[in-house]
């Protein structure tokens, strides 16, 4: 993944508190929340309306702040690329200490996406998502395959393990061994 830190400051800052079904969105200025669905055309939609805002208000630069959550913020990420947004996936530990210096002890998901927001807003110097390129992604599928492969000789190894020895040959009973 290719990253570039930023030193500007953005004052429009739409932020996605993710779950695997919904999507709780929380755009600054203006303290506004909605709930979508986690689906590509419903977050362009509210990219694309937040764009008119943006562009109606004179806020500045828009920045989208996404929490990393194992994958379900991939329509997130794709839609802010695809319309050339300023796009930051934040690291949800950073992100928990800001709350607590905010003094937010409190955990829901309209909470999270308000502090995303303020984190997006307060924060000088954050790291821009860019999408990683086709050899990092061929090379993380290879890596994907090579656990799947070894997992796969741990369980072998393990079943051999279980069966009983076969007192012949001294090797573990496999279906070319037959027992005497």
């Amino acid at each position: 993944m290719t990253i570039k830190q930023i030193h500007r400051s953005f004052n429009h800052v739409v932020a996605f508190e993710v779950s695997k079904e919904t999507l709780v969105v929380h755009v600054l200025p203006g303290d506004r929340r909605l709930s979508i669905p986690n689906k590509l055309q419903a977050v362009r939609r509210v990219l694309r309306s937040e764009i008119k805002h943006n562009a109606k208000s004179e806020l500045g630069p828009l920045l989208i702040v996404v929490e990393s959550t194992g994958g379900y913020e991939r329509h997130v990420l794709q839609a802010g690329i695809e319309l050339e947004l300023s796009v930051h996936k934040a690291h949800g530990s950073r992100v928990r200490f800001f709350a607590k210096y905010l003094g937010l002890a409190a955990k829901t998901d309209p909470i999270d996406a308000r502090v995303l927001a303020l984190f997006g807003l307060q924060t000088a110097g954050l790291i821009l998502y860019a999408p990683p390129s086709i050899d990092e992604r061929a090379l993380r599928e290879l890596k994907a395959r090579r656990d799947e492969i070894q997992a796969m000789l741990i369980a072998e190894k393990k079943s051999a393990l279980a069966r009983p020895a076969c007192k012949r040959c001294q090797v573990y009973q496999v279906s070319y061994c037959q027992p005497s």
